[in-house]
């Protein structure tokens, strides 16, 4: 019997934790996807992609203008 409780006990406790991880992950996660913070995010890794394209084009012009040539 002590056994069966101890089990239960250890069974409910998971739950009541499991239970509010869950929820509190869920929380955040829904706060992520409100629209300011999805534009915001979109905004930012749009400037990473021309940033780098912008280095890109730099560099290949550098490469194509220099005096090189012999």
């Amino acid at each position: 019997m002590m056994k069966r409780l101890f089990w239960f006990a250890i069974g409910a406790l998971c739950g009541v934790f499991g239970y509010q991880r869950t929820k509190r992950t869920v929380t955040d996660f829904t706060d992520r996807l409100t629209p300011t913070n999805i534009a915001s995010s979109a905004m930012e890794q749009a400037l990473k992609i021309f940033g780098r394209l912008g280095k890109a084009l730099r560099a290949a012009t550098d490469v194509l203008l220099s005096d090189d040539t012999p």
